[in-house]
């Protein structure tokens, strides 16, 4: 575990002026789809969906 939190802050970092917009810039890295990550994740269960999620 040590390992993996180590390589993930190796590279190129990203900024973002929300959470929300940081879900969707990973959002394609993730092994599960935003719909799932928003249904299952207790961090992102809370937030509230934008317009655009259902489009």
């Amino acid at each position: 575990m040590r390992e993996a939190i180590r390589h993930a802050f190796d590279g190129d970092h990203a900024v973002s002026e929300t959470f929300d917009d940081a879900v969707v810039e990973i959002a394609d890295h993730l092994p599960v789809s935003l719909g799932d990550l928003r249904r299952k994740s207790t961090l992102a269960a809370g937030r509230q969906a934008g317009l655009d999620a259902f489009g």
